[in-house]
């Protein structure tokens, strides 16, 4: 192995070691790892500006901003009081009821301002609900997880891959290719949270009720 790879090595493992430790943020760590390796003569100035000029890139900056527009319209709040159960019935039921429409929300937008906007919501859901909240946040996770990888748009991954294969020459995916797939993935994901991940998830088995919020509070002072 040349110089070269030695040193393309070893900024690797010093970018890996950086994300780990949260040195600086992601993406000043990746920049400033690859500005190293264009000095280094690793890879060449119009190689980085082809990577910033990348359709599949281009295309995760537009989704981006339509995101971060819904995500400030409060639509998907208003969407979450919606498909959430009002009434309290089996973990296995809500489980499903949680994770469908998330996972088809998130085949259409990025996963993390959903999680951002949901966990909240699904926090104060389950308290209403006298349930462990703890219960449901992994499960949300999941959810956009399982639902960006049933179409092209679900997840950044999915379009750096499709233009890649753009760019060498291929067909690339359609819209819904990636839901043959995807979408079995997706249910066997809620089966299993639904049947076996529910024991393995944190929070009480057995949940204190509330009190009713007519009762007044009494204070007492001990001396």
């Amino acid at each position: 192995m040349s110089a070269q790879g030695f040193i393309v090595l070893a900024l690797i493992v010093i970018m890996v070691v950086a994300l780990a430790k949260e040195v600086m943020r992601p993406g000043l760590i990746l920049f400033s790892v690859l500005f190293f390796m264009m000095i280094f003569g690793a890879v060449k100035g119009d190689e980085v500006l082809a990577g910033f000029s990348n359709k599949g890139m281009i295309t995760v900056a537009i989704l981006f901003v339509v995101s971060e527009g819904i995500t400030q319209s409060g639509a998907l709040n208003k969407l979450a009081t919606t498909f959430l159960p009002r009434r309290r019935g089996n973990t296995r039921s809500l489980f499903f009821r949680l994770m469908f429409p998330i996972s088809f929300i998130s085949a259409f937008l990025n996963n993390t301002p959903i999680v951002i906007i949901f966990a909240p919501i699904v926090k104060k859901w389950a308290e209403n609900l006298n349930l462990s909240a703890q219960k449901f946040l992994i499960p949300l996770s999941y959810a956009t997880i399982l639902g960006g990888v049933c179409t092209l748009i679900g997840t950044s991954t999915n379009l750096v891959v499709h233009g890649l294969m753009l760019d060498n020459g291929f067909a690339g995916f359609s819209m819904f290719e990636l839901g043959f797939v995807g979408v079995p993935l997706a249910f066997t994901g809620y089966l299993y949270m639904s049947y076996i991940g529910v024991h393995l998830l944190p929070g009480e088995k057995n949940f204190i009720r509330k009190p009713l919020s007519d009762q007044k509070d009494y204070y007492y002072e001990l001396i």
